[in-house]
């Protein structure tokens, strides 16, 4: 027996869009940690602040990969459901021409 595929666009939508809003808690956070850690900076000197610096870096280049992740995922999400809509409503559209020539 074959499988069927359900889809709830408004779910998915809902999906993306409780996505963005954790990449926005995320962007936060880590901009509110980047600028802990550059206020930090100030007091330290030689090779724990150089240490410190790469650390910050390193950082910001996770928080830039977890960003760009979450942003795919999110237009992932989106363009799926789009597409699934269109092809519910040229569905749609095919059975009421099939109802009406009947």
């Amino acid at each position: 027996m074959a499988q069927v595929l359900r889809v709830d666009f408004v779910d998915m939508k809902m999906s993306s869009n409780l996505i963005d809003g954790h990449c926005e808690d995320l962007r936060a956070a880590h901009a509110a940690a980047d600028s802990a850690i550059e206020a930090a900076q100030a007091g330290w000197v030689g090779q724990s602040a150089l240490a410190l610096q790469e650390k910050l870096l390193e950082l910001q280049g996770t928080t830039h990969h977890m960003n760009t992740e979450c942003d795919h995922h999110s237009t992932a999400i989106t363009a799926i459901s789009d597409k699934f809509q269109k092809i519910d409503e040229q569905e749609a559209i095919e059975i009421i021409r099939t109802r009406r020539s009947i």
